[in-house]
């Protein structure tokens, strides 16, 4: 290992370098670290855009995005995501790219710009694919909060456009349970039942049944069982929710689904039950960052205490 001793050594090094060779050299050192185990995504991304290498800078920023969001770093996922689209990403990369994009402000609590990279997601996408579906559920949602019908009846048409013989895959599921779920929470019973009911008819054939697939039906199911009043249905649901996403280390949706149990929870007069998983969860959503979701839990835990 070799390193300058001061700064000003390097950037001298640097500027002594001819254009050309610093292109290379650049694109050596993009070369290297792609075969070293547990590799700075972003400094790989940043590597390669320096040698020009735009293909291979967008895929690294991808995945610098991915890790930023996995590790709840919003910020740096968004800027990832605006690196990465700064430079010649195909249009299947655009369309995951904005994706990312909109999953961090999911989080951040930003429904306009959610919405927006939903819908630049959509249009990037081809039509029925996983991205247009991972897309499309940033771009339902938020809009269902923000304007209602005007944003919902479109989008919703769009799924009649789709090809009866398309092989059914796990994006759409999860994307047609997650927008179900959050109909339902709106109150929009009609276009809520249809969705899930297309999440799980005869038609889905998937090879696998990930826990964020069976976390988010269960997740719809609850809100389709609170809708019509039957808590002890609703608990039952989101607590395998809840299992679910655990099991998986999804620590965001871990919080969300804890919110909800503790709220049934409550109804169902499980009281202490009710402030130990509301109090887990507030402590998660402090922790992450999560400010609607850390609203949520207080709210929720506000009425237990009330009790």
């Amino acid at each position: 290992h070799y390193e300058f001793a001061h700064e000003m050594l390097r950037e001298a090094a640097y500027a002594a370098l001819a254009p050309n060779d610093r292109l290379l050299a650049h694109g050596l050192a993009a070369s290297w670290l792609e075969q070293q185990p547990d590799v700075d995504a972003m400094v790989l991304a940043e590597q390669w855009r320096r040698s020009h290498r735009p293909a291979r800078a967008v895929h690294w920023f991808e995945r610098a995005a991915r890790r930023a969001l996995a590790g709840h770093d919003f910020a740096t996922a968004l800027q990832c995501v605006a690196d990465g689209l700064a430079l010649e990403a195909t249009a299947t990369e655009r369309a995951r790219l904005h994706t990312l994009a909109a999953e961090a402000y999911e989080w951040a609590t930003d429904d306009e710009q959610r919405e927006k990279h939903g819908l630049l997601g959509m249009a990037a996408a081809e039509l029925g694919t996983p991205e247009w579906f991972g897309a499309f559920l940033h771009a339902l949602l938020p809009g269902a909060r923000l304007r209602g019908e005007a944003a919902i009846a479109p989008l919703v048409d769009m799924l009649a456009e789709l090809p009866e013989t398309r092989r059914v895959t796990i994006a759409e599921v999860i994307a047609l349970a997650r927008s179900a779920g959050q109909l339902l929470m709106l109150g929009d019973y009609p276009r809520g039942h249809a969705l899930l009911g297309r999440a799980e008819g005869p038609t889905v054939a998937v090879s696998a049944r990930p826990r964020d697939l069976s976390a988010c039906r269960d997740r719809a199911r609850g809100w389709l069982a609170m809708y019509h009043g039957k808590v002890m249905e609703a608990y039952r649901y989101d607590l395998s929710t809840w299992h679910h996403f655990e099991a998986a280390n999804d620590l965001r949706n871990t919080a969300y689904a804890a919110t909800n149990v503790g709220y049934e929870q409550m109804r169902l007069g499980l009281i202490e039950a009710a402030e130990e998983t509301l109090l887990r969860a507030l402590e998660t959503c402090e922790r992450l960052g999560l400010s609607m979701l850390t609203a949520n839990a207080l709210h929720n835990l506000s009425l237990v205490c009330a009790l």
